[in-house]
This record gives C-alpha cells, sequence and structure tokens, in this order.
C-alpha cells in the first residue's frame, strides 16, 4: 500500500499553464528592472539623457520667449515707423498746399512702413494730384473760353484784361470750392503772365 500512495500524478489544465508562464514572466520583468535600476552604467545613461533632454527644452523654451520678444520689438518699430513716417507725410503735405480734411484720407494712402517709400508715395500722388487738376483747369478753361462772348460785327473788341475778367466771373461758378479757388489762381495767374493786372 505504500506504493500507492507515491504514486499521486497531478494533471494540469492549459489555462493552469498559461496562468504559471503569465506570473513567471512577470516575476522575471520585475527582477530585471530591479537589476538594471541597480546597475550603475544604465543608471549613468538615462540621467545624462533625462539631463540633456531638460537642458533642451530650457533652451527651447528660452528660444521661444527670445523669439516672442524679438517679435515684439519688431511690431513696436513698425508702429513707431509709422507714427514717424505719418508726421513727414503730413508736413510735406502741407507744404505743397493740401489742408483740413482732405488731409486725413491722403495719409492712409501715402504713408508706408519706411521713409523712402513713404517720400515715393507722397511724389506720386502729388504729381498724379497735380496732372488731374491741371487737366480739370484746362478744361475748365477751354469750357469758359468756348462759352466767352466774342464779338460780333459792329461790336467793340474785348479787351484781354476783359477777357479774364469775363474767365474769373465764369470760374466762381464751378460748384467745388478748391477747384473754382484752383481755376481762379491759374486765371489770375495766366493773366499776370501776359502783363494784366486784375
Amino acid at each position: 500500500m505504500a506504493s500507492e500512495e507515491t504514486k499521486v500524478e497531478l494533471t494540469f489544465s492549459q489555462a493552469d499553464v498559461d496562468r504559471e508562464r503569465t506570473q513567471a514572466s512577470k516575476t522575471a520583468r520585475k527582477n530585471a528592472m530591479k537589476d538594471a535600476l541597480s546597475d550603475p552604467d544604465i543608471e549613468k545613461f538615462y540621467r545624462e539623457r533625462f539631463e540633456n533632454e531638460a537642458k533642451m527644452s530650457a533652451e527651447e523654451r528660452a528660444q521661444s520667449q527670445l523669439q516672442a520678444q524679438m517679435e515684439e520689438i519688431e511690431s513696436k518699430q513698425r508702429e513707431l515707423s509709422i507714427k514717424s513716417n505719418t508726421l513727414l507725410a503730413r508736413e510735406q503735405l502741407l507744404e505743397l498746399g493740401f489742408t483740413g480734411d482732405s488731409l486725413d484720407p491722403i495719409l492712409g494712402f501715402v504713408v508706408a512702413d519706411d521713409a523712402d517709400t513713404t517720400k515715393e508715395n507722397i511724389d506720386k500722388f502729388s504729381n498724379m494730384f497735380k496732372s488731374t487738376l491741371d487737366n480739370k483747369v484746362s478744361e475748365v478753361k477751354r469750357e469758359i473760353l468756348a462759352s466767352s462772348d466774342t464779338p460780333q460785327s459792329g461790336q467793340t473788341e474785348v479787351t484781354p484784361e476783359g477777357k479774364y475778367r469775363n474767365m474769373l466771373e465764369q470760374a466762381k461758378a464751378i460748384g467745388d470750392p478748391t477747384q473754382r479757388a484752383r481755376a481762379e489762381m491759374l486765371i489770375s495767374l495766366e493773366a499776370q503772365n501776359e502783363g494784366i493786372t486784375l
């Protein structure tokens, strides 16, 4: 009977075997991590790696802050340049004879980030305005001359002084005060060039 007691057969299912393997695997990983963390070479490797990453992050943060400060400085410089160029443009436009309410809208077109471009824009605007004004004055002069009375047979001839006085009277009928003033001024200048005082 003694031989029957020692002969016990153990049987395991596949689930039992898988459970044992999983447990053994977990234990082996845990032991390997303990050994790795206690190894001075591995500890040194990871310490240096984390320190380098921390340094790089700090450098990147510093770089980002520097970039933001540079952008803010550039923005402030641009604002200052525009204010300075607006003052410069205002002075130049005043010298050219632009005043009052007409000045502010013009500034919006001519002011740029740098002084040279602002100056070029003022010159372009001034030339365009003068050209347009000269064309309009010439047109008004033609209309005035075409509608002025020329002496008929039997009438006395109009003197040059009378011709310019008639032109001035007709220029006073122009609706826009700025154009009227410019037309009157040009007629007066033309009369002076011919030696006629009005």
